[in-house]
């Protein structure tokens, strides 16, 4: 019963895009769950809406963690201000990011962790992808046309695309496993965040929109992914 009612709340999620600012990257979001515009007007309730994502999160064990992270887990933040006596609103995203393992399980995989691995590789490939388009594109002379970014070839990308181009700004924490039996993975870790570190994107100013007025409260919105 427990999980057939995860199978309709899953199937409920679906993938939405919105119009894009300035002709700026996609901006998608997901919508079917109660969690995905939850207000968080304090730190407990932000932890709280935090320990109900990672209770959901696959976790198994691999050759080099025991508590590898089989699934991504996203947490959005919009941050809308406003100062006293203004008029308008200054809106910011902050997205926190924290990507399934991408290291090779150590035993024969049944069908199930097959196919796991497979999903996995195939985001983290599509994200290293736009990555990569982005690290071409800003080595780019001024005057050169940059190449298209294909964040939509993928739902993982296609949820981070307004994080890691347009305006953004992004920082990637990699974790490695600096001993001499793991170098390899380690290596290709290090390569995968070096294309991050290559972006350069436009200014990161907050986008402003009319206000109907009020006092200079802030209020905070989270989806959880």
């Amino acid at each position: 019963a427990a999980a057939e009612a995860a199978r309709r709340a899953q199937a409920a999620i679906s993938l939405r895009e919105a119009k894009s600012v300035r002709g700026g990257p996609p901006v998608a979001y997901l919508s079917g769950s109660s969690t995905f515009r939850t207000p968080v007007p304090s730190r407990d309730a932000m932890n709280s809406l935090l320990a109900r994502a990672l209770a959901a999160r696959a976790v198994s064990a691999t050759a080099t963690n025991d508590h590898s992270s089989r699934s991504h887990v996203i947490l959005t933040l919009h941050l809308d201000s406003r100062p006293p006596g203004g008029a308008m609103v200054r809106c910011g995203k902050l997205t926190l990011v924290d990507l399934a393992g991408s290291e090779a399980h150590g035993a024969a995989l049944d069908a199930a962790g097959a196919t796991e691995s497979i999903a996995i590789k195939a985001s983290l490939n599509a994200l290293g992808d736009v990555l990569q388009a982005l690290s071409r594109n800003g080595r780019l002379p001024p005057d050169a046309a940059p190449a298209p970014v294909p964040y939509r070839n993928h739902r993982l990308t296609r949820l981070l695309a307004d994080s890691l181009g347009g305006g953004a700004r992004t920082l990637m924490v990699a974790t490695v496993r600096p001993t001499p039996d793991h170098y390899r993975a380690s290596l290709t870790t290090l390569r995968f965040a070096a294309r991050a570190r290559d972006i350069i994107v436009g200014r990161g100013d907050g986008a402003e929109e009319p206000s109907d007025g009020g006092g200079g409260d802030a209020a905070a919105a989270a989806r959880i992914a």
